[in-house]
């Protein structure tokens, strides 16, 4: 901090002055920001024999130009007076313990020239040889960012951001961008009353940090119609951290020819740059030394595990590892039993494929035979079905013309089948004779021969 303290207090230099025995002490230059004020620091010392002459009423007035009234020198501010003062302003400082510090309102931009102090008691003097020079400036001065030239990985680092106030009534403010949370501001003050505002930024940067600018804001608000000038200091973070990332890779890419020669490349992320490059190889469990470098070159036919180390001050990594393998030219015997191998597997195809045709004909045909098998069984049962259906409807019938027959003629003989068969021919030329036949089957005894089956036809005549 006290290095801060002296860098805002280069160009304040003392220029204490003797005129007879009166001697003032002010800065040799003040800046100000036309719009806004500025605070001029002062003290004087006087010869012990007018000591006792310096009393209230003592008045403090400032002379631009030059220090004589006669030599064209303006009266800017009077203490005494209020409405006649080229500039307001106020004597902050006790005249009566030499102490002239005063405050000038809202200084012109055109107002830059030297300014001298006269002191009006019981005695009047005035001290041509010891003016400040006030320059305003239009725009405020950037803010100043002091840091370290680098930062290590992971350590916090403090960045301090201060810029001067030259008028103590609006102090500036200070804002860091990014936003950051860990701020703490500050209101110093140096050895001539001259306040600054310092705002103290601690982080704890990562490589990821590395290179990313952090800038520093200032507004000044001024005393004219609530205007406000900006101005701001921008730096880029060097952090420093050792190899990140650090990969291992072979060109070209892909699948290689035996006893063709690859490109091992080695990449790696690090600040400062990684200054070392070794190689290894992994032989039977253990790391074999290849090569030095960031590329090294070998033989596809030299099959492995190869992986690289990068290295600088801040540390060392080890990338992962790359498998390196080749492939041989196919000779002429190779492709003729390549080309067997696959008419082989084209004929096994073929033959998978007929074999599974006729497994799916024959699960199909057999599904078809019990299809037809099904069918039979339902008609058979329909047919059934509907025979007992018409004996009840003629049963029924019967009983409802009980009534009205008055008589009728059964006849029951045996019949072979051919009479059945002529009786129901007769039925289709429409004879005029109904005949219904039923077929009786006797149960075989044991020891007799198969029974044979009997006809009976019933011939019905009816008389109304």
């Amino acid at each position: 901090m006290a290095e801060t303290k002296h860098l805002f207090l280069f160009g304040y230099i003392l220029s204490g002055a003797l005129c007879s025995d009166y001697t003032a002490q002010m800065p040799h230059e003040i800046e100000a920001l036309g719009g806004s004020c500025v605070l001029i620091p002062c003290t004087f010392t006087i010869p012990d024999d007018v000591t006792s002459q310096l009393t209230k009423p003592a008045v403090g007035v400032w002379i631009k130009q030059a220090p004589q009234f006669k030599n064209a020198g303006i009266v800017v501010f009077n203490s005494s007076r209020t409405d006649e003062n080229k500039l307001r302003g106020e004597i902050l400082g006790d005249l009566i313990k030499n102490n002239c510090t005063t405050v000038l309102d809202n200084i012109p931009g055109n107002y830059t020239d030297k300014y001298y102090f006269r002191i009006e008691t019981g005695f009047k003097a005035t001290c041509p040889k010891s003016p400040v020079k006030i320059i305003v400036k239009d725009s405020p001065h950037k803010p100043n960012i002091s840091t370290l030239k680098y930062m290590e990985e992971n350590t916090p680092v403090n960045l301090t951001c201060s810029v001067k106030a030259p008028c103590h009534k609006l102090l500036p403010v200070l804002t860091w961008s990014p936003r950051f949370e860990n701020i703490r501001d500050q209101l110093l003050e140096d050895s001539f009353s001259i306040k600054y505002i310092s705002s103290v930024l601690t982080i704890t940067p990562s490589h990821l940090d590395h290179g990313k600018k952090i800038t520093c804001l200032v507004q000044h608000q001024l005393q004219t119609a609530g205007q406000v000038k900006t101005a701001e200091e921008t730096i880029t973070l060097n952090v420093l951290f050792p190899p990140k990332n650090t990969t291992a890779f072979i060109r070209p890419s892909g699948p290689v020819v035996n006893g063709s020669h690859v490109t091992l490349t080695c990449s790696s992320k690090a600040n400062p740059p990684v200054s070392n490059f070794t190689w290894f190889t992994v032989t039977r469990l253990k790391p074999t030394l290849r090569g030095f470098g960031p590329t090294l070159n070998v033989s596809s036919s030299d099959f492995g595990t190869y992986y690289c180390e990068a290295q600088n001050q801040q540390g060392k990594q080890t990338s992962e590892g790359v498998q390196l393998g080749g492939t041989e030219e196919p000779s002429y015997p190779q492709v003729i039993g390549g080309v067997i191998g696959a008419m082989g597997m084209l004929l096994l195809c073929v033959l998978l494929l007929l074999y599974w045709r006729r497994r799916k004909y024959r699960e199909s045909h057999s599904m078809n035979s019990k299809r037809i098998e099904s069918k039979e069984e339902q008609r058979n049962s329909t047919l059934n079905t509907s025979t007992a259906t018409k004996t009840g409807e003629t049963k029924e019938v019967l009983e409802s013309q009980e009534e009205e027959v008055q008589y009728a003629e059964i006849e029951f003989k045996l019949q072979n089948k051919q009479n059945v068969r002529r009786c129901r021919a007769q039925m289709e030329e429409g004879a005029g004779q109904e005949c219904e036949y039923s077929v009786i089957q006797a149960t075989q005894r044991k020891g007799q021969s198969a029974p044979e089956s009997l006809y009976a036809l019933v011939g019905t005549t009816h008389h109304l």
